[in-house]
């Protein structure tokens, strides 16, 4: 993602990412131009102290588990700023918990800012293979992927007999396989 933004801001542009510690350069060779460390600071804490004098004018949340990120985005994201969810949903771990993200969402979506909602434009965009249409959205992205905007990152392969052979050992497979942030596919 921070890849394909980067070619929609230019250099010009400024991208500010969220990623553990040691995802820092990695994100930041993507091209983000700061990072920040959501295991350290509260993330909505965060961009309210820093972001206030320059907001945003978007938000791209790919992980969308932290409902006050939205909500406490008038502080960080311009009156005429949109708040993008992409991907799939967390809703938890219990059937409260799901049911409590759905009406999240809801709010999101269909609460005006004089009952109390957050007075700022909420989209949710799926990452499903296909677009509002039914048009496969592949065709999208290969231009950027010919160009080179689009880069995969392989840090390293396996052949499948082989995965549990890595240094790294079996639990660790098994965490990157089952990982709510997985960095790769098990082939």
């Amino acid at each position: 993602m921070i890849q394909l933004l980067r070619k929609v801001v230019g250099r010009k542009g400024r991208i500010v990412a969220t990623c553990s510690r040691l995802k820092i350069d990695f994100v930041k060779i993507l091209g983000a131009d700061e990072v920040i460390d959501y295991t350290s600071v509260s993330v909505p804490d965060f961009l309210s102290r820093e972001y206030a004098s320059r907001p945003f004018d978007f938000i791209f949340d790919t992980v969308g588990n932290d409902h006050e990120v939205y909500s406490k985005s008038p502080a960080y994201l311009t009156p005429k700023g949109t708040y993008n969810m992409l991907g799939a949903i967390e809703l938890g771990k219990t059937k409260w918990g799901a049911a409590y993200r759905v009406l999240q969402m809801i709010g999101a979506y269909l609460l005006p800012s004089y009952l109390g909602g957050v007075p700022r434009v909420f989209v949710f965009e799926s990452t499903k293979g296909v677009d509002k249409e039914g048009r496969p959205r592949l065709p999208k992205i290969l231009p950027y992927i010919r160009d080179g905007t689009f880069k995969a990152i392989i840090d390293s392969t396996y052949t499948f007999p082989n995965i549990f052979d890595s240094t790294r050992g079996p639990e660790w497979t098994h965490h990157w396989c089952s990982g709510c942030h997985a960095n790769g596919t098990a082939r």
